[in-house]
């Protein structure tokens, strides 16, 4: 649904066995989606996961006879749970613990976080867009896509509205307003932001859609902040 991609993580082996075998097929059925990664930490632990590859790495060095001394990150990195899916840029912890608890150590390495005091069962949209905006005030830089250039677009003024289709497919024809050239891309989305209540101070709009005008990029004025609604890794 939504063009997730859907993995768990965490150890299986003390799983029942049909809970495996839904797993298996929950991520078979969306291993090439290409929208949101969403992952379920289900009995899991970062220092686990890491001992846990480093178990696996040393298997394949001993029988495959590559030298320990050629071991790299990207190595390590292929034997986590986590493998093939991009390292999270902002944890948020709620509950105001300032603590990570044992997860994803190795991949939240140069992530940024925050740690508001709700609660998680009491995390809305509203928290949601104030995090954003903590991030829109500083100096990071952030290249955001799909429903993370609405987010940015929320949590610095502009609205967004719901279309009455939905863009879904790979031939929505996009436009860049700097260069004038199109590009055929994919998107999935169903809201998207209204350029008339974008403030021109804060940011400009960079690509829209060829087919309804409606917006699909904007850069933003005096940040190294750039967002689009469609995706660019499938242009």
């Amino acid at each position: 649904k939504d063009n997730m991609r859907v993995r768990i993580l965490g150890r299986r082996d003390e799983l029942a066995q049909d809970i495996v075998d839904k797993i298996d097929e929950l991520e078979e059925a969306t291993k090439n989606n290409t929208g949101l990664n969403f992952q379920i930490a289900l009995n899991y632990g970062s220092r686990d996961e890491i001992t846990r590859a480093v178990r696996e790495l040393t298997k394949e060095c001993i029988e495959k006879g590559i030298d320990p001394d050629t071991i790299t990150e990207d190595m390590i990195s292929a034997h986590l749970d986590t493998r093939d899916i991009p390292d999270p840029d902002f944890l948020i912890r709620t509950s105001g613990e300032k603590r990570i608890s044992n997860y994803l150590l190795w991949q939240c390495a140069y992530s940024e976080f925050e740690f508001p005091e709700v609660l998680w069962p009491d995390f809305n949209m509203d928290y949601l867009i104030e995090e954003i905006r903590k991030l829109y005030n500083t100096d990071i830089p952030i290249f955001a896509i799909c429903l993370g250039h609405q987010l940015m677009a929320l949590a610095t003024g502009a609205t967004t509205h719901k279309l009455k289709y939905g863009h879904r497919g790979g031939n929505h024809p996009v436009k860049d307003l700097q260069t004038g050239r199109v590009y055929i891309s994919s998107q999935n989305h169903g809201y998207v932001v209204d350029d008339e209540n974008v403030d021109p101070k804060i940011a400009v709009p960079a690509f829209k859609n060829v087919n309804d005008g409606t917006n699909e990029g904007l850069a933003y004025v005096g940040k190294n902040i750039f967002t689009v609604q469609f995706h660019p890794e499938a242009c």
